[in-house]
C-alpha cells in the first residue's frame, strides 16, 4: 500500500499564491459593467497564475495529490453576469490541464 500527501488549494509556503481570490456580486455592480469585468478577468488571470505556480510547487517537492480550488473564476455561475471565462484565458487554462502532474 502506498500511502500519499497531498493538500487543498492553498500552498502556505509560497507568498502571495492564493488560488482563491474572488470579487462579489455586490462589488461588481458597484464597479460598473465595464470596470467590474475588468476586475473579473484580472482576479480570474492572478488566480490562474497563482494555481500555476502551486502546481509548479508541487512538482518540485514531489506533492503527487492536489485538489484544485473551486473559485478560481469568480461569479462563473452567477445567474446575473453572464461571462465568457473561457475564451481570454483558453492558452492559461490549457496549461492547467497538461502538467507534469496532470499525466501521473
Amino acid at each position: 500500500m502506498k500511502i500519499r500527501f497531498g493538500f487543498v488549494s492553498n500552498a502556505t509556503c509560497l507568498w502571495e499564491a492564493s488560488p482563491a481570490k474572488t470579487i462579489t456580486f455586490k462589488r461588481y455592480n458597484t464597479l460598473g459593467a465595464v470596470k467590474g469585468m475588468e476586475k473579473l478577468l484580472d482576479v480570474t488571470r492572478q488566480n490562474i497564475e497563482n494555481t500555476l505556480r502551486v502546481l509548479q510547487y508541487n512538482t518540485a517537492h514531489q506533492i503527487e495529490i492536489y485538489r484544485m480550488s473551486s473559485s478560481i473564476v469568480p461569479l462563473a455561475t452567477h445567474p446575473e453576469i453572464e461571462w465568457d471565462f473561457v475564451t481570454p484565458f483558453k492558452k492559461s487554462g490549457n496549461s492547467l490541464a497538461i502538467g507534469p502532474l496532470h499525466t501521473r
